[in-house]
């Protein structure tokens, strides 16, 4: 299990990424702040951060909107 958690004035976000022997990939993120697009923001940051941990290899910016 690896969680990140990212705390400040604006944003309080936990992301927890998770997968059993075997079983299916859980993430759980739970968020709050003062604006919407902080928490967006935030968010983005922390799967980065998992990307890079977890060597996926796709990072926010190569992301499309369909």
């Amino acid at each position: 299990m690896i969680e990140i958690v990212k705390q400040d004035k604006e944003i309080d976000i936990k992301l927890r990424y998770s997968q059993s022997i075997g079983g299916k990939v859980k993430i759980d993120i739970l968020g709050e702040g003062d604006l919407s697009h902080h928490l967006i923001e935030g968010l983005f940051d922390l799967i980065d951060r998992l990307a890079r941990m977890e060597t996926v290899g796709h990072q926010s910016s190569e992301w499309r909107n369909r």
